[in-house]
């Protein structure tokens, strides 16, 4: 008797291979659902704590942080020394060694400071962000020919204020936010309450070239690469500051509006510490204040005192 050896079919091997493929497929999004999901955890996490963190500043100074220091008048666009509130609550988030190295009186981008310009800190970085894992080059031309320091990523920004607050020193437009350009805000000048005012809210490295530290003075910040527009001038707004009125807008260049690399919005840490996420916001400023939507909404939380009821936009 000779011995029969058994094995798949090529149609058997083929259907077997297929349902393989179809269960991958199935399963992919999931995967890939499922580390979002921890990722977005992780953002909100890094958000609570930058809250806790303001808190415990405010119990120290009685305000929160400057949006960043600087020695010139209100209609200046120079923004030295430029340390920006990151850079103030630096103890209060695990990382006194970095804050110990800042020479405070001297700016930004003096050479002084590189030890803590170019030190990555984890707890202003998003997961879902694309960033650098290092220092990456600031410039003060587009054409990135004049290097004026090298810096670490951010993906978060503090919140001037509503679609009408400039993010730099050069405007007699009052700031209505929390964190702006020299600011003394206390818990006694938030009146539309601290659960409904914003502090600080995404604004992903991957659509802006921002950092922590502060405001370097002429600095020109980059598109990232999940920004499809280019900066048009050197106005480009400062690192950590931007108003509420967009999010992941795809109207233009908005360099100074809250975008994440989240599906379907971006989170926010609130005056009084808590973390929210909003529903993404795509419109231009001169349709965002046509008093409709989620655009009125996160111009209403981005106001400290402007007396709006929220509620009547839905939340």
């Amino acid at each position: 008797m000779s011995l029969r050896r058994r094995g798949f079919t090529l149609i058997e091997l083929l259907v077997v291979i297929a349902i393989i493929a179809v269960l991958v497929a199935l399963l992919l999004p999931a995967v890939q659902q499922a580390r979002e999901a921890a990722r977005r955890a992780s953002c909100k996490n890094n958000l609570k704590q930058i809250g806790l963190a303001l808190q415990n500043y405010h119990g120290s100074m009685n305000v929160f942080p400057p949006g960043y220091v600087t020695y010139v008048t209100v209609t200046s666009t120079v923004t030295t020394p430029g340390w920006g509130w990151p850079a103030m609550i630096l103890p209060y988030i695990d990382q006194a060694n970095v804050y110990n190295q800042i020479n405070f009186s001297l700016p930004v981008e003096s050479p002084v400071n590189a030890v803590a310009t170019e030190s990555l800190i984890p707890a202003f970085l998003c997961a879902s962000d694309i960033h650098p894992d290092g220092p990456f080059g600031i410039y003060t031309d587009a054409a990135e020919t004049n290097l004026l320091l090298d810096a670490t990523p951010s993906s978060y920004a503090g919140c001037v204020g509503d679609h009408t607050a400039k993010v730099k020193n050069n405007s007699t437009t009052p700031w209505n936010g929390v964190l702006y350009p020299n600011s003394k805000i206390g818990f006694r000048d938030i009146t539309d309450g601290a659960s409904n005012t914003i502090a600080v809210g995404e604004r992903a490295w991957a659509r802006v070239n921002a950092t922590w530290v502060g405001a370097p003075n002429g600095a020109f910040f980059q598109a990232g690469t999940a920004n499809p527009f280019a900066p048009t001038s050197t106005s480009a707004p400062v690192g950590v500051l931007c108003h509420g009125n967009t999010i992941n807008s795809t109207s233009g260049a908005e360099f100074d509006e809250n975008s994440s690399m989240h599906v379907g919005g971006a989170h926010f840490v609130f005056c009084d510490g808590s973390v929210r996420f909003l529903q993404q916001i795509q419109t231009s400023d001169a349709s965002a204040t046509s008093g409709t939507g989620l655009s009125m909404l996160l111009q209403a939380l981005s106001t400290r005192a402007g007396g709006e009821v929220t509620g009547a936009f839905g939340n």
